[in-house]
């Protein structure tokens, strides 16, 4: 096997530059989301659940994030190796995971989507259900599409590799791995 290209987005992309980006789109998604859904329930009495409540939701949607990941890779039988990091910056832990075996770039693809499809089309379907609560769920949705945009940054590098690679994640980052022609 001939390594084609190694990932790693935070030495190719700036840190700080990915986080902007990731909290602008996560604001713009609310006000447009949120406009979108408001004039559709313009009659609409927004409830409320609580601060304590709406910040252990907004906690615990990082860790799920990264678990959806894991999802297709678990459902084709491959074991994935979770860490729990901080940088030297002592900044929030990051939680990284690695799986075995090589995985299809096609697989790969649907493992780094499975987060944004799940999670965005709960929290889209719960405002739809619950209007009275859309607020909330069009939070958990925003959120999810900024931290979407590190997921997204990483299929763009899939979408310019060969067909037929395979993929191997590593804890910092993942191999574009193509077989030795025979």
């Amino acid at each position: 096997m001939n390594c084609w290209k190694s990932v790693n987005l935070r030495k190719e992309n700036n840190t700080t530059k990915m986080t902007i980006m990731s909290v602008g789109f996560s604001f713009l998604t609310f006000m447009f989301t949120f406009l979108i859904f408001s004039s559709i329930h313009p009659e609409t009495q927004l409830k409320g659940i609580g601060l304590g409540v709406l910040l252990l939701i907004m906690l615990s949607l990082y860790p799920l994030h990264s678990i959806l990941h894991a999802v297709p890779l678990w459902m084709i039988g491959i074991a994935t190796t979770w860490k729990f990091d901080r940088n030297r910056r002592k900044q929030l832990p990051v939680i990284k995971y690695s799986f075995s075996k090589p995985v299809s770039r096609n697989m790969y693809v649907a493992a780094m989507l499975s987060p944004f499809v799940i999670l965005g089309t709960a929290s889209i379907a719960g405002a739809v259900l619950m209007p009275g609560y859309m607020h909330y769920f069009l939070i958990v949705f925003s959120l999810n599409s900024g931290m979407a945009i590190h997921d997204f940054a990483f299929i763009r590098q899939l979408v310019r590799a060969p067909k037929h690679c395979t993929v191997e994640r590593k804890l910092d980052g993942m191999d574009i791995v193509l077989k030795q022609p025979s």
